[in-house]
């Protein structure tokens, strides 16, 4: 059997605030309305 290493480098991605990815995360299961555990203000 052979073994493969794969090395992932992740370059010049555009980095995001992790609020601003929840909210995302949020929207896209549809859990909106669990926001208010997460932020204080919505």
């Amino acid at each position: 059997m052979k073994n493969e290493l794969i090395i992932a480098s992740f370059k010049n991605l555009p980095r995001k605030r992790a609020a601003e990815r929840l909210h995302e995360v949020l929207q896209t299961l549809g859990l909106e309305e669990m926001s208010g555990r997460f932020f204080t203000s919505n």
